[in-house]
């Protein structure tokens, strides 16, 4: 096994004939004995038959276990973040004699011996900065977002001057994992039309630097060391556009459901509107821009092939699930994010957390349960006056829950202790126009 980056394993496993043989054939005669087939006696089916039937399933399943083991031998205790990303060679398996040896070119991801070091950590927080107008443009750009789309495969020659126009672009920053997505629309035209005039979809087309200018704060929230001043000029791809025929405000209002925002004056209930959607986008904004930020730091990339395999299981195993799946760019961010936190978690001793917190944090989480049915209400009650019976719901509960909730507890201990070291981050003020690029 190599380590390439301290996070990062890349290797071969071997597993000879010799390592899985004597275990498969004796699962193979034990299946034998088992099988009843027609046309021949209990335990009598021929053990080339048997092979053929159930070779290829055994094998699997040993040749799989064998490689885990002599994986988890080889990274030497350091855990595994994710899931392996591998191979086999060759790919077809071989139940039957001659038994062939196989090969795993194997990538994973680990927890580093020591915490990455940050070199160069620029942190900012983004805040929101009401200025006279905010409300109306808010009412704009909620109209256009729930009104009807349009979809164009080029754009105009001039700008229209009695439609909502919105345009996406995306840019792939040099080294950069992922592309940046950035927004113009009619409402706030960060930069001049002249740049899009006659365009079509998927034209690639450059952008000097300084025509980004108004949107430099969001960049640099998805590229940290982003500046007008440095960069050159800006490969962008037209990824989509559309004409917006906006909502009326009596109709916007209706699809908000005004009425049950209380008593309010309407005044004031757009003034609440606004408050709640600006700290929705700030708080999307700060969580990614201080994930990239320390990432970044870091130096943390990660493999592709690695990260896709992941995500192609994960989303396997919310198939039959509710609720909101991330997306690919999302799930990267939150895969890389936990090796920071590995890093730091298992080699800082102030982010322990002790078996004695994760039983108490079980057992308050167990009492401060609102839907609990009376004979379970009573256990607890029960349970509150006994700590012998406690200890032993709260060991074999742990036996299955303790370690997410011990990751759980370490991430929250983790965000603070991260912002106590690290801090007082920088404040960055946006004013609306530039929030809600993010609207459309």
């Amino acid at each position: 096994m190599r380590f390439p980056r301290p996070y990062l394993a890349e290797g071969e496993i071997q597993v000879p004939v010799e390592a899985y043989e004597t275990e498969y054939r004796a699962r193979l005669r034990e299946l034998r004995r088992e099988l009843v087939l027609p046309g021949f006696r209990p335990g009598q089916v021929p053990m080339d038959l048997v092979m053929a039937r159930h070779g290829a399933e055994l094998l699997s399943e040993i040749l799989a276990k064998q490689f885990l083991e002599a994986l988890d031998k080889a990274l030497e205790g350091r855990r595994l973040i994710g899931l392996p990303f591998y191979s086999r060679e060759p790919e077809a398996l071989h139940p039957q004699p001659p038994l062939s040896s196989y090969r795993y070119p194997v990538q994973v991801l680990v927890v580093p011996k020591e915490p990455l070091p940050l070199e160069g950590l620029q942190w900012t927080e983004y805040a929101y900065e009401p200025a006279p107008g905010d409300v109306e443009l808010y009412q704009r750009h909620l109209q256009a977002a729930f009104g009807q789309l349009e979809p164009l495969e080029a754009l105009p020659e001039h700008m229209p001057a009695e439609k909502h126009l919105l345009v996406r672009l995306r840019w792939q920053p040099p080294g950069a994992a992922e592309a940046i997505r950035l927004s113009w629309n009619t409402l706030t035209q960060p930069f001049s039309w002249s740049y899009l005039a006659g365009r079509k979809i998927g034209e690639a087309f450059s952008l000097p630097p300084e025509a980004v200018a108004p949107l430099a704060d969001l960049i640099r929230a998805e590229v940290p060391t982003f500046s007008p001043l440095t960069t050159e000029a800006l490969s962008v791809t037209l990824s989509a556009a559309a004409y917006a025929t906006p909502l009326s405000l009596e109709e916007l209002k209706a699809q908000l459901d005004f009425q049950s925002l209380g008593d309010e004056p309407e005044a004031e209930s757009w003034r609440l509107l606004l408050d709640r959607h600006t700290k929705r986008i700030l708080h999307a904004i700060n969580t990614r821009a201080k994930q990239i930020a320390f990432l970044h730091a870091a130096r943390i990339q990660l493999p592709q092939e690695l990260v896709q395999y992941n995500y192609l299981i994960y989303l396997r195993n919310r198939q039959t699930q509710n609720g909101h799946i991330p997306k690919y760019e999302d799930y990267q961010l939150e895969l890389a994010w936990q090796v920071l936190f590995a890093s730091y978690a298992y080699n800082e001793p102030e982010l322990a957390i002790s078996d004695e917190e994760v039983s108490e944090q079980l057992w308050s989480h167990l009492r401060q349960s609102t839907h609990l049915s009376e004979e379970t209400q009573a256990l607890l009650e029960r349970l509150e006056e006994s700590e012998e019976e406690r200890k032993q719901l709260l060991t074999s509960l742990l036996s299955e829950q303790g370690d997410s909730l011990r990751q759980s507890l370490q991430y929250e201990r983790f965000g603070r202790w991260i912002e106590s070291r690290f801090g007082p981050v920088r404040k960055q003020p946006l004013p609306a126009n530039v929030l809600f690029l993010r609207l459309l």
